[in-house]
């Protein structure tokens, strides 16, 4: 099941170590992390998001799913 937050929600879900620091992306599980790939469009700061995605890739070692020109 694909979880739908705005923003105000967004920043509540997780543990602080489960998202990046505004709230977005919050990334709890291998199906959070393709998703947050998914949306990278969406972010306010793309690098910022895209280092986030990568360390969060390491922890679940779900690296394969992180493009190649990340």
């Amino acid at each position: 099941m694909r979880r739908t937050l705005d923003i105000a929600d967004a920043s509540k879900v997780g543990r602080p170590g489960q998202r990046v620091p505004d709230g977005l992306f919050p990334i709890h599980c291998r199906r959070d992390l393709r998703g947050a790939i998914e949306s990278i469009g969406r972010a306010r700061n793309r690098a910022e998001a895209r280092r986030w995605i990568k360390q969060r890739a390491r922890a679940l070692n779900g690296q394969r799913y992180v493009p190649a020109g990340w």
